[in-house]
């Protein structure tokens, strides 16, 4: 067991941004981008709720729910400007990502996000890392995902 643990450890920092964006990093950088670094092993940390090093569907989902809680500052079961913070620097950031949050996210494409949208919002990449269809991310298939991944962006 202590291997293993050892060995889930040791992802690189590469598989863990894939994770990231799996469980929404878009929105997890919205929240986060203000609030302090946005370090994709604490992405990957967060959504494992259960610390048993597999990322399940419905961990997804609930980190989804949290981050939700955090971007929906005033509790009105919408991502929008009334939500940014007050400081004009990050004010300007949440912008940003809500835009692209939005693109992604606004099922009925109204112009309004809303929780409800985000947290049951489209799961694609999950989708396709998650390999034999089981709704668990394991070791594994997170390390094929890496693969895939960095030949793509190398073009080989």
């Amino acid at each position: 067991m202590e291997k293993k643990e050892t060995s889930f450890k040791k992802l690189s920092q590469r598989a863990a941004l894939i994770v990231a964006v799996i469980v929404s990093a878009p929105l997890a950088a919205c929240a986060q981008g203000y609030q302090g670094t946005r370090d994709p092993q604490q992405f990957f940390e967060r959504a494992d709720l259960n610390n048993d090093n597999v990322i399940t569907r419905d961990e997804m989902k609930q980190s989804r729910i949290d981050m939700a809680q955090k971007l929906d500052r005033n509790g009105d079961g919408v991502i929008d400007n009334k939500d940014a913070p007050k400081m004009r620097r990050f004010k300007q950031k949440f912008e940003e990502r809500k835009g692209d949050l939005a693109r992604n996210f606004d099922l009925n494409q109204d112009g309004v996000l809303t929780v409800d949208e985000f947290v049951n919002g489209p799961t694609a990449f999950f989708d396709r890392v998650d390999a034999n269809g089981d709704d668990r991310l394991t070791e594994d298939e997170i390390n094929a995902a890496q693969v895939a991944f960095e030949s793509a962006r190398s073009g080989k």
